[in-house]
């Protein structure tokens, strides 16, 4: 994971009255359980990955953040997720929650979370090009996309992933985000009837 998401350490000052302005004028009483940036905060998020490499092109194209560092990030972190972060060996699907040391977590195997992911480094290979692009490629090809649909002529999509035995789970209809992992098969795996 690139350097400078939680408890930065980039030479940008942050605003050290952001959290408590939250608290104060948020109107989710939970607002005040909010978890600050540093070693106490011990969960990352697939699906959150994703869109901070989103949010991250964002940032260079405003020159909020260098093109050179934000490419730079970009990279470390699609790497991070290709080669460290916890998945299922049956069809590559990521874990959804796992802890800071990258081992075990919550949340499951999760195919929306892994779609979220990938599609957040497909957009970050889009926009920055070279070695982001082919990184970006190699980690959501390498994931079966069409396992996670049930059948061709059935759009019920499973959520979960067993990481023990590869077994699917759940039933979702693709009327939510959950199409972006039907529109992952059609994208990446054409030749499969059930990305049609």
């Amino acid at each position: 994971m690139g350097r400078g998401r939680c408890g930065s350490s980039s030479s940008r000052s942050r605003d050290a009255n952001a959290l408590p302005r939250l608290r104060q004028t948020s109107p989710d009483p939970d607002a005040a359980a909010i978890v600050p940036c540093g070693p106490q905060n011990n969960r990352y998020s697939s699906a959150g990955t994703g869109m901070g490499l989103v949010a991250e092109a964002a940032f260079a194209e405003a020159g909020l953040l260098g093109r050179a560092e934000a490419q730079t990030r970009a990279l470390q972190t699609i790497t991070t997720l290709a080669t460290r972060w916890p998945k299922e060996p049956f069809h590559g699907m990521y874990i959804h929650w796992p802890t800071r040391e990258l081992s075990g977590g919550g949340g499951g195997f999760s195919t929306v979370d892994t779609a979220e992911m990938a599609l957040g480094a497909l957009f970050a290979g889009n926009f920055y090009g070279g070695p982001v692009h082919t990184a970006a490629q190699a980690l959501a090809k390498n994931i079966s996309w069409s396992a996670a649909i049930k059948a061709a002529d059935d759009p019920t999509i499973f959520p979960l992933v067993n990481g023990s035995d590869g077994t699917l789970s759940g039933s979702i209809r693709p009327f939510n985000e959950y199409y972006l992992v039907a529109y992952l098969a059609q994208l990446l795996e054409p030749e499969s009837d059930k990305a049609q």
